[in-house]
């Protein structure tokens, strides 16, 4: 049987925060490493995934109503496994965001699990496909205070999730975060299917 491409649910950024990441993804890009940035298609927009699954129930616009929602950027993560990683910036979920996420997987059956509650780690994307050993050029490119370390808002994420019952999602790094980042609003939720690729406000 063939494998159904994953449907997404997603919240987007304000316009600062998404002319922020947009930067970052421009940064990789002019270094010549992975990055969203190559990516031209109208749906590749920053966002934060809420949840991903084979078949994905349009929510009501009343769960919606919590919008906008404050958050603040956290450090970069590196998801995945293998010689090719997933670049992100983690986002510092609120508990208003946390409620929102919960009340929306109240209605799925089956979701891909690291997006399930207790598992998810919030985050934007930067690049899908970026090399292990391009790490330190990606981290220049970001800025010289992207070096690898310990960061504040990068930990605090991760304990926000283990605290709601999730792991430590050991496949992943916390180099410290480009502190200009800082806060940002998720205004608006849409809905993505890669099958027809159809994107829908919601």
């Amino acid at each position: 049987m063939d494998r159904i491409p994953s449907q997404s649910i997603e919240l987007l950024l304000d316009a600062d925060a998404d002319a922020r990441v947009r930067e970052d993804w421009r940064r990789l890009q002019a270094a010549g490493l992975s990055s969203l940035g190559a990516h031209t298609a109208p749906s590749n927009a920053p966002h934060v995934t809420l949840a991903a699954g084979p078949r994905l129930a349009v929510p009501s616009a009343e769960l919606w109503s919590p919008l906008p929602l404050p958050v603040r950027f956290g450090g970069l993560l590196l998801f995945g496994e293998g010689e090719r990683r997933v670049l992100a910036r983690a986002i510092v979920p609120s508990g208003e965001l946390l409620a929102l996420h919960a009340r929306l997987h109240e209605g799925f059956g089956e979701v891909d699990p690291r997006t399930a509650p207790g598992a998810w780690m919030s985050h934007v994307t930067l690049a899908r496909r970026l090399r292990v050993a391009q790490l330190p050029e990606a981290l220049a490119a970001l800025g010289d205070d992207a070096a690898l370390g310990d960061d504040a808002a990068a930990s605090e994420a991760a304990a926000v999730a283990k605290g709601a019952g999730g792991d430590d999602r050991s496949e992943a790094r916390t180099p410290s975060a480009r502190t200009v980042l800082g806060e940002a609003h998720l205004v608006a939720a849409r809905h993505w299917d890669p099958t027809t690729r159809t994107i829908t406000a919601l």
